[in-house]
């Protein structure tokens, strides 16, 4: 089922790629939320609400999630149980499997290697 204007993405990370996500979203009507450590992240100045936590803290996963339609990401070193507290409330795009794999280089090439694509 898509998601349209004016929903709501949170983002978990709100540095210069968080702020580009949202400039996007915004351009296109989405309302923006991200989870963040630092409050005065990059992405403050263009986003309705930044959640100050940890990228390991679940219950500022599940606060940010709690208010969206749904969740994306833009660093990969959020905790395994951030991403499940925030799955727990709004669909993850992409999702925990995904990022299981691309948080490790080792499990990346063996995923790359199993489907076919050159190292």
């Amino acid at each position: 089922m898509p998601i349209l204007p004016p929903a709501t993405i949170g983002i978990l990370g709100g540095g210069q790629l968080g702020r580009m996500t949202a400039l996007a979203a915004r351009s296109m009507g989405y309302r923006v939320q991200v989870l963040d450590p630092d409050p005065d992240c990059a992405a403050r100045p263009v986003v309705d609400r930044v959640v100050a936590a940890s990228f390991d803290d679940p219950a500022g996963a599940a606060e940010l999630a709690r208010a969206c339609d749904v969740v994306t990401l833009e660093i990969e070193q959020i905790g395994p149980a951030a991403l499940d507290a925030a799955l727990a409330h709004a669909p993850l795009r992409p999702g925990p499997e995904v990022l299981r794999i691309v948080q490790h280089r080792g499990r990346q090439k063996r995923w790359l290697a199993d489907h076919g694509f050159p190292l």
